[in-house]
């Protein structure tokens, strides 16, 4: 900060536009960029009925619906209105089961 203050001082009219700090050798590419492009093809997408493998009782849960991390281990979880309430399904591996 006393460098930077130091500096100032020198200069009583400091460059107060931002064009020219752009144009600063500093902040020239060192090397040229270029960004990877997709694949042409894409990626092959196909949507499969899971529902009745993904829930126990997939009948006895509807929405509103949230989806939480509750552990913070990456496995996305379900909080669903059930007839009597709200029930936390857990997701394990990709089956929800209600938790207890």
């Amino acid at each position: 900060m006393q460098a930077h203050q130091q500096i100032l001082a020198k200069n009583s009219n400091p460059p107060s536009d931002p064009a020219l700090f752009e144009r600063c050798k500093y902040t020239q590419p060192i090397i040229a960029f270029t960004l990877d492009q997709p694949e042409r093809r894409g990626v092959s997408v196909h949507f499969v009925e899971a529902t009745a493998t993904a829930f126990v009782r997939p009948s006895a849960y509807h929405g509103p619906l949230g989806v939480l991390d509750y552990n913070h281990d990456g496995r996305n979880s379900l909080f669903v209105m059930e007839t009597n309430g709200f029930r936390l399904l857990n997701n394990q591996n990709g089956r929800f089961r209600p938790a207890r």
